[in-house]
Order: C-alpha cells, then structure tokens, then sequence
C-alpha cells in the first residue's frame, strides 16, 4: 500500500513540475520533456568524429 501511494505521489508531482516548466518556459509538458530528453541523449552521445572506428 505504501508503495502504491508513492507511485501516484511521484506521478502527481511529475506533472505538476512539467506544468510549472510550461508556464515558465511558455511551451506545452510534453515538448518541453522531449527537448529536455534529446538534449540528455545528445550530451550523453560521443561526439561524431569519434563515434565511429579508427581507420588505421
């Protein structure tokens, strides 16, 4: 039960933060969670010039 009850507290508060994110950067939760998500996929990927394997 107490597990249960954290979940939707984590869940209420999710989207009670992506709200205060849409007012304040004037764009819609879902948009601003995606950005948000490309940027940490992009800051988590190698750059491209070392991506790819050493030709020797």
């Amino acid at each position: 039960l107490l597990r249960k009850l954290l979940k939707r507290a984590e869940k209420s508060l999710s989207k009670t933060c992506l709200a205060d994110a849409a007012e304040l950067f004037g764009d819609s939760p879902k948009r601003s969670a995606r950005a948000l998500a490309r940027k940490a996929r992009d800051d988590l990927a190698p750059p491209h010039e070392e991506a790819g394997p050493v030709a020797a």
